[in-house]
């Protein structure tokens, strides 16, 4: 799991942050963890820089934190959650200069969905192809067996058997009676 050591970094940054209570309001710790995700972002350590961009976020919620966010899932392979951040981005901005690329962003990302989603879909249809082949190779290595008949059914002839004993023995049928 490549995301563990960036988010053990990110959460020992946090921690390291100081409280409220000693000189810095929620919007200036959310501008110092924007400006350290930044720096996070732009070192590769994209994982580092989501974890410090969600908790800016949650201190003070600002367009250029979900934009930023979402260029950072989008690095991470997160599609689905790059696509809603530039959405909530738009939302929280409507009227921003940067709409028609971020709106662009977001049909670059609903075709990677779609091209894994079919690439999913081949996938899977292959391995099934696989296995019906791997299915009928081992039918064609085993001896084809057939269902075992069995001979007459022995009932009829353990009865005729015994009621012809007597007969065959010479016993008189009145004097068994």
């Amino acid at each position: 799991m490549h995301r563990l050591p960036g988010l053990v970094v990110a959460l020992t940054l946090i921690a390291a942050l100081p409280s409220p209570a000693e000189a810095q309001s929620d919007q200036e710790q959310a501008m110092t963890l924007y400006a350290q995700a930044a720096a996070r972002y732009q070192s590769g350590e994209y994982d580092t820089a989501v974890v410090l961009l969600r908790e800016a976020i949650r201190l003070h919620d600002q367009p250029p934190f979900h934009y930023n966010l979402a260029r950072a899932l989008q690095e991470l392979g997160e599609y689905e959650e790059a696509r809603q951040e530039y959405l909530r981005f738009l939302e929280l901005a409507p009227e921003t200069e940067q709409r028609a690329r971020v709106e662009e962003r977001v049909a670059q990302i609903d075709a990677q969905i779609e091209a894994a989603r079919v690439a999913a879909e081949e996938e899977a249809a292959r391995r099934a192809e696989q296995a019906e082949a791997e299915r009928r190779a081992q039918a064609q290595l085993r001896p084809e067996r057939r269902p075992e008949t069995r001979g007459p059914e022995a009932t009829p002839w353990i009865l005729l058997g015994v009621s012809a004993a007597p007969l065959v023995a010479g016993v008189d049928r009145k004097s068994v009676v």
